[in-house]
């Protein structure tokens, strides 16, 4: 009886960590995440470098320029802001400030905290599905995608030979 207390101790143990939402985050949803795609990524932020990759992402193929997070803000800011600016309206900098904003790069609030990355970031990027073309075709986009969501990479670009 008494080794039987023990096994029960043990199960409300592991129901108690099921119940705790960050033990499930990490150890159960975190192992859906690729922990090398994850450093690449931390890796490529650190060192503010751009690295070709190509992704597997659900039956489609996206081949870009891994970008630090930073860099990525800044150019959708940019991006999203300028038909207000071409159109002269005064909330072109608001808008532009306003995605700024979003620019939270993990575990930048402590230096101990060393948050993973959830998200990757591509410039110049292609998608590619079956055998067709490229979309969009001559020149790539930026591109933001779910690390969990990513089903393989390469390092290195598709060649644009379409």
């Amino acid at each position: 009886m008494h080794e039987s207390q023990g096994q029960t101790k043990t199960v409300v143990e592991e129901l108690d960590l099921l119940n705790d939402k960050a033990f499930t985050k990490t150890q159960w949803e975190g192992r859906q995440t690729d922990w090398l795609l994850q450093w690449l990524v931390k890796s490529s932020n650190r060192a503010s470098l751009s690295i070709g990759i190509t992704l597997s992402v659900g039956g489609s193929v996206i081949s870009g320029k891994l970008i630090p997070h930073a860099v990525y803000f800044e150019r959708l800011a940019e991006s999203f802001s300028a038909p207000f600016r071409e159109k002269g309206d005064h909330n072109a900098d608001a808008i532009q400030d306003i995605i700024l904003g979003f620019n939270v790069t993990p575990g930048a609030e402590s230096p101990e905290e060393d948050a993973p990355f959830q998200f990757l970031h591509l410039e110049d990027a292609r998608t590619y599905l079956g055998t067709s073309s490229s979309i969009p075709g001559e020149t790539g986009a930026l591109w933001r995608g779910k690390i969990s969501s990513i089903d393989g990479f390469t390092l290195g670009l598709i060649s644009n030979n379409d």
